[in-house]
């Protein structure tokens, strides 16, 4: 229950969160998390492209980037995607911890591009990991709380190297954003938050329902549509609730840009070509 997830957050000397999860589930597992991102291409609906997404949880006696672990991105890159993924654990608690050598022999042994978060809070933070040759980084509550750094950070940097991360809790019917691992939840509305930086340009935005986080009952169908209709230019990746075939097809109908896929595809309901071939009939 979202209870539960809650009290793991505080009880936790782990991260906050790993897009929208507790990072001490993934602890717990020792399984390395799998997202997907499915994207259609704004000038031709049958052209798609996956973000595939890989969180790696750091041995905690070795800095060791496991052979398994490059077998998957090649895996997902075989299978269409274009942009790997990945959430830097001990990042996201101090970034003085980030695994920088650890991504960076990710970025080279990649065949294609990095995304990477968890943490984020300041210019050197960005810059370091652009250095690295990331292509992308995702900022999450710090655009809540601070979103003149993140203004400067897409003036100097660019928009297209940034993704948003935004955790929302619907409180009669509107979407307020959450931050501190959802422990709070803010008094500014997503729509307030997406107008701030439309515009600064922002490309890029992650919105994941709390409620629907985990719970494998379909996604927030009506809030990616209600996005769609209000954004329609903007890549709103859905996130949370995705458990069938049947759920990807109903958030592609929705109008969301892309999708993220995790646990369905840890529990093996449907396999990437599948869900690709799914989004493009959608």
């Amino acid at each position: 229950t979202e209870g539960e997830i809650r009290k793991n957050l505080v009880n936790s000397n782990n991260i906050d969160t790993i897009i929208g999860l507790p990072a001490n589930l993934f602890y717990a597992t020792g399984i390395p998390t799998i997202v997907m991102f499915l994207k259609k291409n704004k000038t031709n609906s049958d052209i798609l492209f996956i973000d595939a997404s890989q969180s790696f949880a750091k041995d905690k006696t070795q800095n060791v980037l496991r052979e398994s672990d490059i077998k998957r991105i090649y895996d997902a890159a075989n299978q269409g995607a274009q942009l790997i993924h990945i959430v830097d654990l001990d990042g996201a608690k101090d970034p003085i911890l980030r695994q920088r050598a650890l991504i960076s022999k990710i970025v080279k042994a990649s065949p294609v591009p990095i995304q990477t978060g968890g943490g984020i809070r300041s210019a050197f933070d960005i810059e370091n990991l652009l250095n690295l040759g990331v292509e992308r980084v995702v900022v999450g509550s710090v655009a809540v709380k601070h979103p003149e750094l993140v203004r400067g950070w897409l003036k100097l940097y660019g928009p297209e190297h940034f993704t948003l991360a935004l955790d929302v809790r619907i409180t009669d019917n509107v979407p307020y954003v959450a931050t501190h691992g959802w422990l709070q939840t803010s008094n500014t509305t997503l729509d307030q938050v997406l107008r701030h930086y439309l515009p600064f340009h922002v490309e890029h935005v992650l919105v994941t329902d709390i409620s629907k986080d985990g719970m494998m009952k379909g996604a927030n169908n009506n809030l990616y549509a209600a996005l769609y209709k209000k954004y329609p230019d903007l890549d709103i990746i859905a996130s949370g609730g995705i458990s069938s075939l049947d759920d990807v097809k109903a958030v592609a109908q929705a109008g969301a840009h892309s999708v993220v896929l995790g646990r369905s595809l840890l529990e093996g309901r449907f396999s990437v070509e599948e869900a690709i071939k799914c989004w493009q009939n959608a």
